[in-house]
């Protein structure tokens, strides 16, 4: 078994028939709640078909067996985000960058398909190492990990219209839940997720979740309180991501980042200072430009430190201009030579022309 959660197991299991290890997920039903559970797994089966490409999982197959389904899957090699957190601490501004860049892939396509998480957490963040080729080669880009989202389980089609949540049932983890998923976890839309990208960074940054304490207490504090300043858990980030987790953290869903481009740019903007305006103190970056294009290109931070404030002097007062500092020093003799010898010239020539 390589994990276990509230609505069953993951084991590492072999395909005798294709010869190869995968991940087998087993999903009990349970007592009572056979109808809600097999319309649960029967949303995850129909989510995870739609949603193919690197920041998932691929499924090979799925069924039911009594009250057991079970999802036959790839499996990944590497650690989940909870793992490396538990393991790290914190993430680096870099690595915080690699992994919003990695979260993006992901939603960016479910979204799309109108297809919400609700579940965002660190341990349904999986950082899996990148498999050589055959031959051996790794991707052009040089990267050794995909973030790969996980567990769809209570993933909503807002396009459909089936309801599988009962009334005044809360669907997520309480740390990393948006206000409208506490009070209305059915009518959510992607915004939701996006709170839930912010929380995993607030995390990934500062080792601590932005609204703490028990479930309950969380939930209180999500709904009515500020998250904390960063200087307060994780002093010398960047200034700029003050106003970034203040607007992702919005009460109003209006109020915050729309989609999750417009996140990843806000990020892109609080830890490059690119809007100086919403920065308090200039920083200066070291970034690194990835993509075999100008157009597929953008930046990855490696370095963003603020830069030393200079003391602002009132302005001086003018200094009195001098003929010295206006003409050459020589100048001055020689008009004054130049004048005296024109003023005998001209009583010179007055005296002669009066004579005659």
């Amino acid at each position: 078994m390589i994990g276990k959660g509230g609505m069953g197991e993951v084991w590492s299991a072999y395909d005798r028939k294709l010869g190869r290890r995968v991940a087998l997920k087993l999903v009990d039903f349970g007592s009572g709640e056979l109808d809600d559970g097999r319309a649960r797994f029967a949303r995850e089966v129909s989510v995870s078909q739609q949603l193919r490409g690197p920041a998932f999982a691929e499924v090979y197959a799925h069924g039911t067996h009594g009250d057991r389904a079970y999802l036959v899957m790839e499996l990944l090699e590497g650690e989940t985000l909870q793992a490396r957190l538990a393991r790290a601490g914190t993430l680096t501004i870099a690595e915080a960058t690699d992994l919003l860049k990695g979260i993006v892939i992901g939603l960016r396509l479910a979204h799309a398909l109108r297809i919400v998480h609700r579940d965002l957490k660190p341990s349904n963040i999986f950082l899996a190492k990148v498999k050589p080729s055959s031959s051996g080669a790794r991707p052009l880009d040089g990267r050794k990990e995909i973030v790969k989202l996980l567990d769809f389980g209570i993933a909503k089609e807002t396009w459909d219209d089936g309801r599988i949540t009962n009334p005044g049932v809360m669907m997520g983890s309480a740390h990393y839940m948006s206000p409208e998923q506490i009070s209305s976890g059915r009518d959510v839309d992607p915004r939701a997720d996006l709170w839930g990208v912010a929380a995993l960074l607030y995390r990934a940054l500062t080792g601590v979740k932005p609204f703490d304490g028990t479930p309950s207490e969380a939930l209180g504090k999500i709904l009515s309180e500020k998250a904390p300043p960063l200087s307060r858990n994780k002093p010398g980030l960047p200034p700029g991501l003050e106003w970034f987790f203040d607007t992702a953290f919005k009460k109003d869903p209006a109020k915050r980042f729309q989609t999750i481009d417009d996140l990843c740019d806000g990020f892109s903007q609080a830890v490059t200072a690119i809007a100086a305006e919403r920065v308090s103190d200039p920083l200066h970056v070291d970034i690194v430009w990835e993509g075999r294009s100008p157009e597929d290109s953008k930046p990855t931070v490696l370095e963003a430190r603020p830069l030393p404030r200079l003391p602002v002097l009132p302005p001086a007062a003018p200094a009195p201009v001098r003929i010295s500092q206006r003409f050459p020093r020589w100048l001055a003799p020689v008009v004054i030579t130049i004048a005296t010898l024109s003023t005998l010239f001209v009583a010179w020539m007055l005296r002669l022309f009066g004579a005659r």
